[in-house]
């Protein structure tokens, strides 16, 4: 049954199923509260007494742009999509800095992006040690073996761990208690210096 105008339903009746008028463009010279199915756009429209609206959220569209932003420690390349395109993720300088000492253990901040490894012994510190020009004594640590291959101390200057050969900072020049370690040219400490010697438990 079709029905054109006013309909009125008494005694409980109820409606089963409704079908409204379908089309591909709003009609023209509605009613306020007329409705209308929009098959283009897959919408439910009514008319509000100035325009035509939709009831709903449309089932299909089309996504114009995506974007992404990075916080602090990541990148974004790529953004925004407005066609086709790929994103992507980049490790900020702050986390490459920190990646690239992570096979090392602990880490020192030493600036923006800027990271130095931070050397944690696991030694007992010497209790006296005498510095004379470039050789260094050391009381109390036997220092072994002789000159010309690594011995078991670690010498840190400023907190900067201190190489043994003769191509770095320093080299054994006599081994056993009380030996002495010295310094190669160009590594020579100064009085300012901050010298601490570990040795071997």
């Amino acid at each position: 049954m079709k029905v054109y105008g006013n309909f009125n339903m008494t005694g409980g009746a109820e409606i089963i199923e409704i079908v409204v008028d379908s089309g591909t463009s709003d009609p023209s010279s509605p009613a306020a509260g007329e409705l209308y199915y929009r098959s283009d756009l897959q919408q439910l429209r009514f008319y509000n007494g100035t325009a035509w609206v939709s009831t709903g959220v449309s089932s299909s569209g089309t996504v114009t742009s995506v974007a992404a932003t990075g916080s602090t420690g990541l990148t974004v390349g790529g953004s925004p999509i407005t066609n086709s395109g790929t994103l992507t993720l980049t490790l900020g300088t702050e986390l490459q800095a920190l990646s690239g000492l992570s096979t090392t253990g602990y880490v020192q901040r030493t600036g923006a992006g800027t990271y130095n490894t931070r050397q944690i012994p696991y030694y007992f510190q010497t209790t006296g040690a005498s510095l004379s020009g470039s050789a260094l004594t050391c009381t109390g640590i036997n220092i072994q073996p002789a000159s010309g291959t690594q011995s078991y101390i670690q010498v840190f200057r400023n907190g900067v761990f201190q190489q043994e050969g003769s191509s770095f900072q320093y080299t054994v020049t006599t081994s056993g208690v009380g030996g002495v370690i010295t310094f190669n040219s160009g590594a020579v400490p100064t009085s300012t210096d901050n010298l601490v010697v570990f040795a071997f438990a």
